[in-house]
């Protein structure tokens, strides 16, 4: 078996094309896992499961391989993501779900409809999303924890405010970052912060900026990644004549 899966070994580049609407691709098919060994901490109900809403993002983060793979937000209607929902209901039991969006509430109508049509459902789920504080509202929050929401993940990145305006990185204020945390705390949310180190211009003092910040938001969970100069992203085409090592396991955020 394996001279026979070596033989068909593939190299090169794979080119997958675009799939229009996305609501043309299948429910996963998740008998074939061991669906066991699905867990996410920070929604700890089971069976848990994760379920992509949308594709892609519209935000302009010249770094974020989110942004060289799909440089546009695509989105599945609601009405078929309820439909994979009530499958993963019949057929496994799930309890959890991961939206696993790269900005679940950019368009913040759909996501009150969507949260809406949860709550008609009477799923009764926990679930969590990845966003930015500022595709959030306070009666945004309301109506999403209301339908399930638990935990949400978000992008902190730096504290580095001039490195972010120069990778495009849409600025969000302290005081907006903590408003909307402590709001989602209040409401029974855990938070999970991301943070990314190594931009070009950081320095010392910008890197203990960044973690005395961490450390006065003080969420639940936190994340510390390496900037990571993915192909085909802007950031890469800016430093690759400075990139060493062209080992494309190593780019992971972590080395």
């Amino acid at each position: 078996r394996a001279r026979n899966a070596a033989s068909h070994a593939k190299a090169g580049k794979i080119v997958s094309q675009r799939i229009d609407p996305l609501d043309q691709l299948p429910f996963p098919k998740w008998d074939i896992f061991d669906r066991s060994q699905f867990y996410f901490s920070p929604v700890p109900r089971k069976p848990f499961f994760p379920v992509l809403t949308s594709r892609g993002c519209s935000f302009g983060c010249n770094y974020c391989p989110y942004k060289a793979a799909i440089p546009e937000t695509r989105m599945r209607q609601i009405a078929k993501v309820l439909e994979e929902i009530r499958y993963l209901k019949k057929d496994y039991g799930v309890q959890g779900i991961l939206f696993r969006d790269p900005i679940f509430s950019i368009n913040k109508n759909r996501t009150a409809q969507l949260a809406e049509r949860l709550i008609e459902e009477k799923f009764n789920l926990k679930w969590s999303c990845e966003t930015r504080v500022d595709c959030l509202t306070f009666p945004l929050i309301d109506l999403m924890q209301s339908s399930g929401l638990s935990h949400i993940g978000i992008g902190v990145e730096t504290v580095n405010e001039p490195e972010m305006k120069r990778l495009k990185r849409g600025i969000i204020s302290q005081d907006r970052q903590k408003e909307m945390i402590r709001y989602c705390e209040s409401r029974g949310i855990s938070i999970l912060a991301n943070y990314t180190f190594g931009y070009p211009n950081d320095t010392r003092q910008t890197l203990l900026e960044t973690l005395r910040y961490a450390k006065g938001l003080n969420t639940n969970f936190a994340n510390f990644f390496i900037v990571t100069p993915y192909p085909g992203t802007e950031y890469y085409e800016q430093v690759k004549s400075d990139i060493l090592d062209q080992d494309w396991e190593k780019f992971d955020t972590s080395h």
